[in-house]
């Protein structure tokens, strides 16, 4: 099943959500996870629906496009994992929080290393068979 995610800014309307959610739903799509707001100042709705189900097609963007204000700025993509460094201090308990959300695929991201200014966390990355650096920004730059 594909997953993909949807970024939307416009002027903020009643029924803005519903409406979104309407078109997903004729397009056979499901909402996983949504997020959403309106700045006061500008009365500007902004969200951020992941949805799955079959790729999105033309017509979903073309329906979509006629359901929204006109001003509307609309982006669809498919979600894919981000590759990521990390960069950790001496606190082995952050880092171990992110490497066992990672292991639990709860991060949408692909790690590829870990860089700590303390040896303590090697051993911690070696766990999840992870590069790590000691304080090598060198990397970096090859």
């Amino acid at each position: 099943m594909n997953k993909e995610v949807m970024l939307i800014a416009c002027p903020d309307q009643t029924g803005l959500i519903h409406q979104m959610a309407g078109v997903l739903f004729r397009h056979n799509l499901n909402i996983t996870e949504t997020q959403e707001f309106v700045e006061p100042h500008q009365k500007r709705f902004f969200t951020r629906i992941q949805f799955e189900g079959v790729p999105s097609t033309p017509s979903l963007i073309q329906e979509l496009k006629h359901t929204l204000p006109a001003a509307a700025q609309l982006q669809v993509r498919i979600l894919k994992p981000r590759k990521v460094v990390i960069f950790v201090s001496s606190e082995p308990h952050c880092l171990g929080d992110l490497l066992l959300r990672h292991s639990m695929g709860e991060l949408q991201a692909e790690i590829l290393a870990v860089i700590s200014q303390s040896k303590d966390c090697e051993k911690l990355t070696g766990r999840f068979d992870l590069p790590f650096y000691l304080d090598d920004l060198q990397i970096l730059i090859h």
